[in-house]
């Protein structure tokens, strides 16, 4: 009976005591059929050991068995299940890393594995906690891809920053204005007091950006040019016909400000609207006026802007005031 081979199992394991018993006889025997004295020689008891693991040929047990694993420079048999044979070269598997609790991959061994990608991507997660990209502030991140959101807010028309247009639009012919509402043309909601050719009544001193201004006029039939800031009206009523003269001048010098103009609207039966202007100009109109007719005299800006001006007026049927 020989050892087992252990080159037939796989791993370390243990076998059963070894019990080996040696006799020896001593002479020929006693006489009358007396058993000569047998001397009992050797009894050895091999006890159960660790076997380790299989040996491969040319391989030597204490280079392939023994690992230093301790602080003090011992080895022990590496038992490791997850090992292949280096012979059969495999490689070391990921299901190998050591694994933290409920199974998952450390933070090392993720950041080791996982490779970015952001293959057709401008934007988002690269996959590996990363980014591939940030859109603009009017912009989303969607599939990889930043999409333009439209704003319309408080807007009527106009572009809504993505290449569209903001809805309802303006009519045909109204332009729209830089802050997405369309061109106004009336009609007055509030008037200054009304202007007269006699006396202290035929001047006026005010701020065009002062109570009870609008801004409900913006675009006026005698003129191409937009007047989309704040306006005064002034409405006035001939008791005679004639030609009547409106100066603007500056509060503190004879040019008014740059961004105001002088406009003249006639009654044409829609009230107080800038589709009936008669007469621009930037310091002075002229017209022929009818008795009775209702006429408003202007003072718009043509930007968001205000200013102090002084405003005259004559009137060819009252003579003018000489001076003392």
């Amino acid at each position: 009976m020989g050892r087992p081979d252990s080159r037939r199992f796989g791993g370390p394991r243990r076998v059963l005591p070894w019990v080996v018993v040696t006799w020896g006889a001593c002479g020929g025997g006693g006489g009358g059929g007396t058993p000569a004295d047998v001397q009992r020689e050797v009894v050895v008891i091999i006890p159960a050991t660790d076997v380790g693991y299989d040996l491969g040929p040319g391989q030597d047990r204490e280079a392939s068995d023994a690992r230093p694993d301790r602080e003090d420079g011992t080895v022990h048999p590496d038992t490791n299940p997850e090992r292949e044979d280096a012979d059969s070269g495999d490689v070391a598997r990921d299901d190998a890393i050591p694994r933290g609790d409920g199974g998952s991959l450390p933070d090392a061994a993720k950041d080791i594995l996982c490779v970015p990608d952001c293959s057709g991507r401008v934007c988002g997660s690269d996959g590996c906690g990363g980014s591939c990209g940030t859109c603009k502030a009017n912009e989303v991140c969607q599939g990889g891809a930043c999409l333009c959101v439209p704003n319309c807010t408080g807007r009527d028309c106009g572009p809504d920053g993505c290449g569209g247009t903001c809805k309802p639009g303006c009519a045909a012919g109204v332009p729209c204005l830089d802050t997405g509402k369309c061109a106004q043309s009336g009609p007055c909601t509030k008037v200054e007091k009304t202007l007269q050719c006699t006396g202290e009544d035929s001047s006026s001193s005010a701020n065009n950006g002062w109570p009870p201004n609008s801004d409900v006029l913006d675009q006026y039939s005698c003129d191409p040019a937009l007047a989309h800031g704040p306006e005064k009206v002034y409405p006035f009523v001939p008791d005679q016909s004639g030609a009547i003269t409106v100066t603007l001048q500056g509060a503190f010098s004879a040019d008014p400000p740059a961004f105001l103009n002088l406009y003249l609207l006639a009654e044409e039966g829609e009230g107080c609207t800038s589709r009936s202007c008669i007469a621009v100009d930037h310091r002075e109109v002229s017209a022929d006026v009818e008795a009775g007719r209702t006429y408003w005299v202007v003072v718009d800006a043509v930007q968001n802007n205000t200013a102090s001006y002084d405003l005259t007026m004559s009137c060819s049927w009252v003579p003018a005031t000489s001076d003392p």
